[in-house]
């Protein structure tokens, strides 16, 4: 998960330099994580970086704060700067540009004030490298548009999720489709027009 405001599935920090396997990122902003957060985060995220078993209490810990701030994304809680068309297009055609060349792209989503995706990276092709990439094009980009000076534009820190099997990124995949309705935004997947389920009108 990506955002200038949100975040999703905080655990397994850095599967992402792994690329024989999907990964789900969700990417949020700073004015989104309070200080109890960043504690809870960093806490997690050291289980993880020290090779450490998160056991299942703390797994639906995780699962159940996932879903509060998913939550509180989708009630268009802070800087919603992706709600503005031609940021929406920005971010889109940004996630899309290297499709197929260092990554393959399977859903992804630009709501008003976060991005979900799943991504495959390609052989020699880093997901650091791409979340990095991604970041800095687009913020060069957008931060001009909305008058923004030297703070960033987008949350320091993404949140990824490495997708252990078939059923996990069906549910995933799922949700990312369906972000847009729950939020409110559209009444079906197909109508979003920045995400991979968008299906132009004939």
């Amino acid at each position: 998960l990506l955002t200038p405001g949100g975040f999703r599935e905080p655990l397994n920090i850095r599967p992402a330099d792994r690329p024989s396997a999907p990964q789900h990122r969700h990417h949020p902003c700073p004015q989104h994580l309070h200080s109890f957060e960043h504690r809870w985060l960093r806490r997690l995220n050291e289980f993880a970086s020290k090779g450490e078993s998160i056991n299942d209490s703390e797994e639906e810990i995780a699962r159940d704060f996932t879903r509060q701030v998913e939550r509180y994304l989708d009630r268009g809680a802070g800087a919603c700067h992706l709600r503005q068309l031609d940021i929406a297009d920005l971010i889109a055609d940004t996630l899309r540009h290297f499709h197929g060349s260092r990554y393959l792209l399977h859903e992804w989503v630009v709501m008003p004030n976060h991005v979900h995706v799943i991504v495959w990276p390609m052989p020699n092709h880093l997901l650091s490298d791409i979340l990095k990439s991604w970041k800095q094009f687009s913020s060069r980009r957008a931060k001009p548009m909305v008058g923004m000076g030297e703070e960033p534009f987008w949350q320091r820190e993404s949140f990824d999720h490495w997708i252990r099997n078939d059923e996990e990124k069906a549910r995933i995949a799922q949700y990312i489709r369906n972000n847009p309705v729950t939020a409110g935004l559209c009444t079906r997947p197909e109508n979003w027009r920045w995400s991979s389920a968008f299906r132009a009108p004939t």
